[in-house]
């Protein structure tokens, strides 16, 4: 509402005014936009092309490959989503489609998706900063690459995507979406670690 009546060029009393009478009967365009932030937030949206094709997999001539593939995919979109909502916010956004498709349409829509990169990749280098100084974890040694690693921190009381309170690690990987920009952050700043990559040489890449 807020948007609309600047775009109309009021001001004041006019704009107020203009904005109490879009919220109490929005047209419908706003409604329709309405409609669809409310998908999006709850993870509900259409998917995109690798939605689509998961979902795609599950309708085939056999009954009992569809059964098959409804036991393992039971809930396919609002994980996708998901994972989609973590891309826009994080340096990986130009690879969603969606998000270039907001870029290129301009406008409001081009200012939202720089706002959810500029502060995503910010949360991602916060992340980044205490995962490299112990406060975060990630999915930590490989027990393939680094046996007896792993167990061995466990024993200590670290636990994987974990953020350290005190003496206790309390677990963050429930908490998508943010819950996945801080894991791809903390096993980032593990390899990081683990190759012994300094941050002037991660600079001198960018």
């Amino acid at each position: 509402a807020l948007r609309q009546a600047r775009n109309e060029g009021l001001e004041g009393e006019a704009m107020g005014y203009r904005m109490a009478e879009l919220i109490n009967a929005p047209p419908e365009n706003i409604r329709l936009a309405a409609a669809d932030q409310a998908l999006y937030a709850t993870f509900t949206n259409e998917t995109g092309a690798v939605g689509k094709f998961l979902m795609g997999s599950r309708r085939t001539d056999s009954p009992a490959f569809n059964a098959g593939m409804t036991f393992v995919l039971p809930f396919i979109r609002t994980p996708v989503n998901i994972a989609r909502y973590a891309f826009e916010r994080s340096p990986l956004a130009p690879l969603v489609g969606q998000w270039r498709a907001d870029i290129a349409a301009g406008g409001a829509r081009a200012d939202l998706a720089l706002a959810r990169l500029g502060t995503g990749t910010g949360i991602f280098a916060v992340a980044m900063d205490y995962a490299d100084t112990g406060v975060i974890s990630g999915q930590g040694p490989d027990p393939k690459n680094e046996p007896g690693q792993r167990e061995a921190l466990i024993r200590q009381g670290w636990q994987p995507y974990s953020v350290k309170m005190g003496d206790k690690w309390v677990a963050y990987n429930r908490l998508d979406p943010i819950g996945m920009t801080m894991g791809l952050a903390a096993d980032m700043a593990y390899l990081l670690q683990r190759f012994d990559v300094s941050p002037e040489q991660v600079d001198s890449i960018n």
